[in-house]
């Protein structure tokens, strides 16, 4: 596969991850967040059983790849449900950047979990996406809403999967870690579900339909496109394109819920992309410069 192939492949991906902020919110107005997951997970756990069994691949998880897949998981389960509780009380945009503020912590967290070293411009990038994070987030009275908050903490959880994989993933089969990672989200996701929620079956169809799509194309095919393609382009690349994942939750959620940013949360969505990119990019570039 070419890298211009697979840099496409993984933009069609930010594409159906942004959509989905807009579904997912529209669908709590109807089910529980935690509902919600464990239906969406267990519906991708069914389905990506049989897609690797029709491709040959299905065997017995390892006692590794389930001790690397249950930490990965946590990490992943209790993201999603921030996310799908901040998404109850902020807008679908909102949320999409503030999720992306996951590229901001890898390089942070990295330092004392794995012993990586934080570039200068990886700080730079970090000051001024918190600068846009204030200006996205807070109100008049300089105070976060209790929906960013949750979606930041999502966006702390998905830094830490992220780092998980980059400790637990080589050598191992990526496809069996996903599966093991889809069974620990739905099982997560169940516990909440059944003591708080008690789950109903009745749900409207449109419910239904987002469950299904979020199962189908941004879970089992997005994964898996990920997976295939992102080994043939550079991850920093790779980062870069899943990182316009908010840009199109904000364009979702004005085409779609009519959701309007002030001019002041426009320019804290601008400086948080741009602390993204000096993060992902002229961090690489400085390692490149010293090394």
């Amino acid at each position: 596969m070419s890298r211009t192939r697979a840099n496409l492949l993984l933009l069609w991906i930010s594409v159906f991850w942004g959509s989905t902020f807009t579904m997912v919110k529209g669908a709590l107005q109807t089910i529980g967040p935690s509902t919600f997951i464990a239906y969406r997970f267990t519906a991708a756990t069914l389905l990506f059983a049989v897609f690797l069994a029709s491709l040959g691949r299905w065997r017995r998880p390892t006692a590794f790849e389930w001790k690397a897949g249950l930490v990965m998981g946590v990490a992943n389960g209790l993201g999603f449900l921030f996310q799908t509780i901040g998404l109850q009380f902020t807008s679908a945009g909102k949320a999409g950047f503030i999720t992306g503020l996951y590229i901001i912590f890898v390089p942070l967290l990295s330092a004392p979990l794995l012993k990586q070293r934080v570039a200068p411009f990886q700080w730079l990038g970090v000051g001024i996406a918190t600068v846009g994070l204030g200006a996205l987030s807070m109100n008049a009275e300089w105070r976060f809403s209790p929906g960013d908050l949750w979606v930041m903490g999502c966006a702390v959880l998905f830094a830490l999967q992220v780092l998980a994989v980059s400790r637990y993933a080589p050598g191992q089969d990526p496809a069996v870690l996903t599966f093991v990672q889809f069974i620990v989200v739905a099982a997560i996701a169940w516990v909440p579900a059944l003591l708080t929620e008690w789950p109903p079956l009745a749900q409207p169809l449109a419910t239904w339909g987002v469950i299904a799509f979020t199962a189908v194309f941004a879970t089992v095919i997005a994964f898996f496109i990920q997976m295939w393609a992102q080994p043939h382009t550079s991850a920093t690349a790779a980062a870069l394109i899943m990182a316009l994942e908010a840009v199109f939750a904000a364009i979702g959620g004005w085409i779609w819920a009519g959701e309007q940013l002030t001019s002041r949360e426009l320019f804290g969505c601008a400086l948080m992309l741009t602390g993204m990119l000096l993060v992902e990019l002229k961090g690489v570039v400085w390692q490149k410069s010293v090394a």
